[in-house]
C-alpha cells in the first residue's frame, strides 16, 4: 500500500443522478480538472512525457534499424517482390531452387517451398501472400495458393516477363519473341496473342494501375502501349534509342529491361 502524499488523499468529485433507482455517473464533467490532479498524484517516473521526450522517442523510432530473419539462400537470390497490403515478401533462389515468404510485422520466415526448377519470375496475384505465379526455366509456369501448389502449365517459348491484366484477369507472358502470350484465368485458356514490333523479343510488361494500359518494352529499344479493348494496333510507340540519340548522343543498341507507370 502506498503511503499518501503530503496533504492526504484528495478525492475527485463526479456529477450523478438517479433514474429508476440506478445512480447514473457523469465521467466527462470536469475531465480535465480531474486528469491534472490524477496526473499530479502519480509518481515522478509516471508522469506524461514532455513533447522534447516523444520527439526524441520518435526519431529514435525513425532512424532505428531491423534485421530481416533468415533472408538468405544457400548460393544465390533470383528476384525480390512485396505484396500489395506491404505485409508479405517473398524472394526466390537456389540451390536447390526454392521461394521464401516473410511477414514484415514479424520479420521472420513465414514458410519456404522447393520447386524443380529456377524461379526466374514470381508474380502475385492477390492483395496478400495468397496467390502466385511462378515463371520458371523450361517454359514452365506454376500458379500457387497458401496450401501449395495448384496448376503446372508449359508456355510456347521462354518466358521473359510477367503481368496481371484485373479487369479482364489475362495473365501476360512476354517471352523470346514479338508476340506477348494471354492466359485467361478465369476461362483456363489462351487467348489471342498482342502481337508487338518489339523487336526480337519482349524484355518488360507495365500495366498502368488508373486506366489498365499495357505497355510493353522490347529487345530492340521500342516502346509501345495497347488498349486491352483493342489488341489489334498499338495505341502509341516511341523508340528510346532515337531519344537517346537527340537528348544525349548515344543509344545505339539499348534495351528495355525493365517498365514501371506512375500512380497518377
Amino acid at each position: 500500500f502506498r503511503s499518501p502524499p503530503p496533504g492526504g488523499f484528495r478525492l475527485c468529485t463526479m456529477e450523478s443522478l438517479a433514474m429508476n433507482g440506478v445512480k447514473i455517473f457523469n465521467l466527462s464533467k470536469d475531465r480535465d480538472k480531474n486528469q491534472a490532479l490524477y496526473s499530479s498524484l502519480q509518481p515522478k517516473g509516471l508522469k506524461e512525457k514532455t513533447k522534447e521526450q516523444k520527439k526524441a522517442e520518435r526519431e529514435a523510432r525513425d532512424s532505428h534499424v531491423e534485421l530481416l530473419q533468415d533472408f538468405t539462400f544457400p548460393v544465390a537470390p533470383n528476384c525480390v517482390t512485396q505484396s500489395a497490403d506491404g505485409s508479405y515478401i517473398y524472394s526466390t533462389g537456389v540451390y536447390p531452387p526454392q521461394l521464401h515468404c516473410y511477414h514484415t510485422q514479424d520479420l521472420s520466415i513465414k514458410f519456404t517451398r522447393h520447386v524443380d526448377y529456377e524461379i526466374k519470375k514470381i508474380l502475385l496475384l492477390s492483395h496478400d501472400y495468397r496467390k502466385f505465379v511462378l515463371m520458371q526455366e523450361g517454359r514452365w509456369l506454376e500458379f500457387h495458393h497458401q496450401a501449395g501448389r495448384h496448376f503446372r502449365i508449359r508456355i510456347p517459348k521462354e518466358g521473359r516477363a510477367l503481368a496481371y491484366h484485373a479487369s479482364s484477369c489475362d495473365l501476360l507472358i512476354a517471352c523470346s519473341g514479338p508476340e506477348v502470350t494471354r492466359m485467361n484465368l478465369e476461362l483456363g485458356s489462351f487467348q489471342m496473342p498482342i502481337v508487338s514490333n518489339c523487336g526480337p523479343g519482349v524484355n518488360a510488361i507495365g500495366i498502368n494501375p488508373q486506366h489498365e494500359l499495357i505497355g510493353l518494352g522490347g529487345e530492340n529499344g521500342i516502346l509501345q502501349c495497347w488498349d486491352h479493348r483493342d489488341l489489334s494496333k498499338a495505341v502509341g510507340e516511341m523508340d528510346i534509342n532515337l531519344s537517346l540519340q537527340r537528348y544525349f548522343q548515344r543509344g545505339d543498341d539499348e534495351e528495355i529491361t525493365a517498365l514501371k507507370f506512375d500512380t497518377d
